[in-house]
């Protein structure tokens, strides 16, 4: 199972493709090492030169992950599903995918999927210290008031935007498996209650 990592996650401060694997635990070893081996020629003939590379067993599998460009980052989860692929076809002795068409495939994902207007406002926005994020329809730097929100296929050049308008506002975000709507209310009582306007 591989799934986009749309921001800094528990592998890297990049954005990225994440793997799951589900094997035996003396699988693991092999089948990670062989996929970091064809993860790596993969991203190298998309261009992705020294890729960002992880992976660890776990009991029952292991984690893998490629760091990518963020207009590429459906594209890093088929790079990863090929390399695993790729890597259970050595591990199990059986012939591999035929590489030069899996590049040919994922060169094709790359192309629809590619959008330099989404990495240079996401450079702008570090530039200058502010939010920047991003889903499958809008692009948006700051936050609260001081957010802009652009349709992700019709960004502007970021010099057309006045960027004295743009900051951003204190933000918490509550995580976990129980509890977080309890802690969520708390905390915004709390300041609420120091004078501040919490929005929840």
């Amino acid at each position: 199972d591989s799934r986009r990592l749309m921001g800094p996650n528990l592998f890297s401060q990049r954005e990225g493709a994440a793997l799951d694997i589900h094997c035996r635990d003396d699988e693991a070893p092999s089948l990670l090492l062989a996929w970091r081996t064809a993860v790596r020629l993969l991203a190298a003939r998309l261009g992705w030169e020294r890729p960002e590379v992880y992976a660890r067993p776990y009991p029952g599998g292991g984690h893998a992950f490629l760091a990518a460009p963020i207009d590429a980052l459906l594209t890093a989860t088929e790079v990863n599903e090929q390399a695993f692929a790729i890597a259970e076809a050595i591990v199990e002795g059986r012939p591999a995918p035929d590489r030069r068409d899996v590049v040919a495939r994922l060169k094709v994902h790359l192309q629809h999927e590619s959008n330099r207007a989404l990495v240079v406002w996401q450079q702008a926005a570090r530039a200058l210290g502010v939010t920047f994020t991003f889903d499958d329809d809008a692009v948006s730097v700051g936050g609260g008031t001081g957010s802009l929100t652009f349709p992700l296929r019709a960004i502007p050049e970021p010099s057309a935007i006045d960027w004295s308008t743009v900051h951003d506002i204190p933000v918490a975000l509550v995580t976990g498996s129980n509890g977080k709507t309890t802690t969520t209310r708390l905390l915004a009582a709390m300041l609420h209650e120091a004078g501040h306007v919490a929005g929840l």
